[in-house]
């Protein structure tokens, strides 16, 4: 069941990536915000050269950590019009979008951040298609029992969790 999920949503990701192609080679220009297609905003290089203990690292952009440097968030900004532009290009987004959903919650649950250690335990996070909250559970081995072990909530910080 799983395995036939992934497949349907890799056959929509294809689809999607086909009416982008399709859409972006019919009308280079819907590519980018301006019309142009020059393609996204550039960032500009500047060498910083960091000497960690003997070894000099060059970074050409150790600028763009700082988010509050006007010259950051403009070019931001353009990536962000750029993509913006491109995918607004693709016909019948909003149909590839819910078509991907359906698929993506067509699995009845999903497994994520997979955890082995060297004691043969697996630690992992499940969350059902019909609920909005995720479990961690603990199982001894591959074919082992799982024991649940929290839960975390929508409205639950990140990092916090619910005992149960």
């Amino acid at each position: 069941m799983r395995a036939k999920g992934l497949l349907l949503c890799a056959l929509a990701i294809a689809e999607c990536t086909y009416a982008l192609t399709q859409s972006v080679s019919a009308n280079p220009q819907s590519a980018s915000p301006s019309g142009s297609t020059s393609g996204p905003p550039v960032a500009t290089v500047r060498p910083v050269v960091d000497d960690y203990y003997g070894t000099k690292v060059v970074d050409p952009y150790s600028y763009m950590e700082n988010l509050k440097d006007p010259e950051v968030q403009t070019w931001f900004k353009g990536q962000d019009d750029f993509t913006r532009a491109a995918l607004s290009g693709i016909p019948d987004r909003a149909r590839l979008l819910d078509r991907i959903k359906q698929l993506d919650q067509s699995a009845p649950y999903h497994i994520e951040d997979v955890q082995r250690y060297q004691d043969q335990k697996y630690y992992y996070r499940k969350i059902l298609a019909t609920e909005e909250v995720t479990k961690l559970y603990e199982r001894d081995g591959l074919g082992g029992p799982k024991s649940y072990l929290w839960i975390q909530t929508s409205s639950s910080p990140r990092r916090g969790c619910t005992t149960r």
